[in-house]
Order: C-alpha cells, then sequence, then structure tokens
C-alpha cells in the first residue's frame, strides 16, 4: 500500500506527543524532471483557478504550471490523518456553484457528497452575545434569523434585488451598488430598529461570511452573497455550510483536474518577480530560476501580491488595492474530542477567538468525536500551537456542561501562511467600487490576472476560483489564436 506523502502546510497537537509539523495529503506531487526555458504560458498558483487554466490550456499550448507549495489546491486540501479526512482550507459544495458541480459532474465525484451533522441536524444551536452563550432551537433559530435578515435588506424602500439584480454582474446597477457599497454591514445594523441582542445576533451571522467583523463588511458585499443564495438562512446553510465533499474530499476533485493536465509543473518554487517586454514575459523563482513565455495568468492570492516584485509595476490603483487586501486573515482548527457531543453547532463574533464550531458526524471514530472550527481575523490567538489559548477558545463555544476532552487538534494558519495571508475573501465597504474591475483588468499586455479573490460570481469561493480559471484560460486562448 503506497503511504500518503506529507505536506509541510498544516501541524498536529497530540495530547500524548505535543506538536508536529506538516500533515499527510494526497494532494501532494512532484515537480517534473525536466523543464524548458520557455513556454507559450505560464501559470502562476496551482489552487484551483490555477489548475483549471492549466488544464484547460494545456492541449492548446506549451504550459508550465508553478507553485509556492509542495502540493495542489492552495487554500483547499485535504489531509488524511491517520485515516481520516479533514478539510484544512474550503470545504463546502452546492449545485448552484454551477461552476464547480460542473466539474464534480463531470468527473463523477457529485455521487461523493456527505455532509457535517453540526449544520445538518443539530440538536443544539449557540450563539454567544459577548459573554453570553445562548441556546436556540434550531426551528426558533431560523425564524428568528430569517426576520432580522428581511429587516437588513429593507432599506430606502429598495428589496435586496434592486441592489443586486444580477450577483455575476456587480455593477449592472451601477450607481443604486455604488451608494450602497459605501456602507459597512454593521452600519446597516445599527440603523435597524431593533434589539441590542437582536443586532449582535446579526452581526455574529453577517461576521461569517468574511470571518471577520461586521464593519469590515459591506453591505453591499452582503447583498451580493445574498443574492447568490436566496434571501433565508435555510438557502444560505444549503449553499454554505451543508454539503461537502465525502471520499477523497476536496483534494480529489483537484486531482482530478491535476490528473488531466501533462503539462509541466514546478512545486516548492514561491515568484520573486514577474517582468513583462514587447515580446514575451519572464518568472523569476525566489531561487533565481528564470522561464519565459508568451503570457502569465497570475493566480496569486490577493492579500500576498504586494509581495511580488511585477516589472512594469501596477498601476497605483491595482497597488493601493493589493496593499489593502481583503480582510479575512483568520485560521482552521480541527479538533478531536472524547467522548462525542451530540450534533451542534455555535457561533459567535469578538471578543471570542472563533467564528464557529460545529461537529462533524462522518468522521466520528469510536470513543472519539471531531468538530471543526475557524478562527477569527482578530482573535487574540497568535500562535496556534499554544495548545492552552486553543483550548481555551473551545471551551468559549460550549456549555458548561460539556465535558469532553480534546485529545488532539490539528490546523492551518492561514493568517501566518506567507502564501495565502488569510482565509476566503470578502470585501470591506467601497472595495467593490474602487478597485474590483481594475482587479480584473490585465497588467500589461501579457499578464493575465485571475483569482477567486475578485471573481465575478462566487467572490472566495472555490467556484469562483473555477471561474477564473476558465475565463483566464479562454483570454489566453483569443489572445494566442489557437
Amino acid at each position: 500500500m503506497t503511504q500518503t506523502p506529507t505536506s509541510k502546510d498544516g501541524c498536529v497537537w497530540r495530547a500524548t506527543t505535543g506538536l508536529r509539523k506538516g500533515l499527510p495529503s494526497k494532494a501532494v506531487h512532484s515537480s517534473s524532471a525536466n523543464l524548458h526555458e520557455e513556454y507559450d504560458v505560464i501559470v502562476i498558483g496551482a489552487g484551483f483557478t490555477g489548475l483549471t487554466a492549466a488544464r484547460d490550456l494545456y492541449p492548446h499550448a506549451k504550459t508550465l504550471l508553478i507553485d509556492a507549495r509542495d502540493r495542489i489546491g492552495g487554500r483547499t486540501w485535504t489531509s488524511n490523518l491517520d485515516g481520516q479526512e479533514f478539510e484544512m482550507g474550503g470545504m463546502w459544495v452546492h449545485w448552484w456553484q454551477t461552476f464547480m458541480w460542473g466539474e464534480l459532474v463531470k468527473y463523477e465525484l457529485h455521487k461523493n457528497i456527505t455532509t457535517a451533522s453540526g449544520t445538518t441536524v443539530p440538536e443544539k444551536v449557540y450563539s454567544r452575545n459577548k459573554n453570553v452563550l445562548e441556546v436556540n432551537e434550531e426551528e426558533g433559530f431560523d425564524e428568528r434569523l430569517d426576520q432580522l435578515i428581511a429587516k437588513f435588506f429593507d432599506i430606502d424602500g429598495l428589496s435586496l434585488r434592486d441592489i443586486v439584480d444580477h450577483p455575476y454582474d456587480t455593477f449592472h446597477k451601477r450607481e443604486i451598488f455604488q451608494k450602497y457599497d459605501k456602507m459597512t454591514s454593521q452600519e446597516r445594523i445599527d440603523a435597524l430598529d431593533i434589539e441590542d441582542t437582536d443586532k449582535i445576533f446579526l452581526a455574529t451571522f453577517i461576521s461569517n461570511f468574511g470571518l471577520t467583523t461586521a464593519d469590515q463588511i459591506g453591505f453591499a458585499e452582503a447583498c451580493k452573497w445574498f443574492s447568490l443564495t436566496g434571501t433565508t438562512s435555510m438557502n444560505i446553510k444549503d449553499t454554505m455550510g451543508l454539503y461537502k465533499l465525502g471520499n477523497g474530499g476536496m483534494t480529489s476533485l483537484a486531482n482530478a483536474i491535476f490528473d488531466e493536465y501533462e503539462g509541466d509543473r514546478i512545486f516548492n518554487s514561491p515568484v520573486k518577480r514577474v517582468t513583462q517586454t514587447a515580446s514575451c514575459a519572464t518568472v523569476e523563482t525566489e531561487a533565481g530560476v528564470a522561464f519565459k513565455a508568451k503570457y502569465v495568468i497570475c493566480t496569486i492570492p490577493l492579500n500576498v501580491l504586494k509581495d511580488v516584485e511585477f516589472s512594469p509595476p501596477f498601476s497605483p490603483l491595482r497597488a493601493e488595492a493589493c496593499a489593502v487586501g481583503h480582510p479575512g486573515r483568520g485560521g482552521k482548527i480541527l479538533y478531536t474530542i472524547t467522548p462525542p457531543e451530540p450534533p451542534f453547532m455555535s457561533s459567535s463574533t469578538l471578543p471570542t477567538d472563533l467564528s464557529f464550531l460545529f461537529t462533524t458526524h462522518e468522521n466520528t471514530a469510536g470513543d472519539s468525536g471531531y468538530l471543526v472550527s475557524f478562527v477569527h481575523t482578530d482573535s487574540k490567538i497568535r500562535d496556534f500551537s499554544d495548545a492552552d489559548a486553543v483550548k481555551a477558545a473551545f471551551r468559549a463555544m460550549v456549555p458548561e456542561t460539556c465535558k469532553s476532552e480534546i485529545k488532539e487538534y490539528i490546523y492551518h494558519d492561514w493568517r501566518n501562511d506567507p502564501y495565502a495571508q488569510g482565509t476566503w475573501c470578502c470585501f470591506e465597504a467601497n472595495y467593490s467600487t474602487r478597485y474590483l474591475e481594475e482587479l480584473q483588468s490585465k497588467h500589461g499586455e501579457r499578464v493575465i490576472m485571475a483569482s477567486s479573490d475578485y471573481a465575478d460570481g462566487w467572490r472566495g469561493c472555490i467556484d469562483g476560483a473555477i471561474e477564473q480559471g476558465i475565463r483566464s484560460a479562454m483570454t489566453v486562448k483569443k489572445l494566442i489564436k489557437f
């Protein structure tokens, strides 16, 4: 039996052995043995944007796929630890996310869909309002949330659809969208005539879109998310927190796409510099190795772009957008506890450290239970190897009646990951208005910018990454005129 390779990404802490860096994953791959100096196209980044672009280009162009990591998947990867599958980044799938669903059907992976007990059939739903952990019945929770959502989007006599009627065309109603893009979600919540406890409850829900506080999420950005999913809490949970991929996890989809790509690839090669002239573009790694191509597709995450040198430099507006970045800069922790807890989900905003925590039943084995959590952008946990802090974060999200002990936890600290510097993308107020079209445009004549961070549809999601990969590959095909 072939042993699963170990990625340098991720860590595991065990009560018996302490901390160990690196996690096993089938996302780890080797570089090509023989590389060339010149290509038709270089794709920077082997996340879902880069994988899709490279696959779609390879039959038509001599292509090089280059990544800083030892694995594929970018901010989405599955660890295979002790016979279990743990999603260390992106994890949710749904048939409304049409670009991703098309890929799942193509590779016959849609039959491997499963769910997580904490978001499917929770016996308890907890929400922390400052220092009080509230217990909500699931039915009452949804009804209360739907009433607040309806008030949230009822503004100036307009509805959600009046602001974002075509979610894949952000500026379809430019003047209206830009008017409300100036407002933060927290400002909108503060303007509502509702109880303070309801304001905190609603802010907690909205904060989960960006893994940050509602004052760092634009109101128009929230409108876009809800326009993609519908305006009920049930639709939101279905599309963004219910269905996941079993039998290999999200890495099985990444590998299916990668297996179709037969071009060159090089891993463990962070890009230092991208230059372009009238005749070609050159990509130079931190190790000093340079490759030339007619065109480059750059899928480097938004928060990392500022650390890569581009010559000629970015426009002042794009450089400003990269310096600001997006606010989602948390991390992911997966707990193993004993004994298992009945299915539950818990959410909170600051001052607690975790944005949400929920049980996942398909990973329950014997006397152990498994839970998934995301760490707030502004969490006080600065070092995920601090076991006491990570345990305290768990305790703050569960009632005192929970007597389960933490046997181990695994994590990916996306905030301090140099090749991500954050989790999924969610724009702050006025960011779309000021920067989106500039971010989506080409840099010069030979560098095509593509990332889920500025996708037209499901921004920050795997679906948005695949959308951008398809779009960028088509752009290059037209330029080279295959």
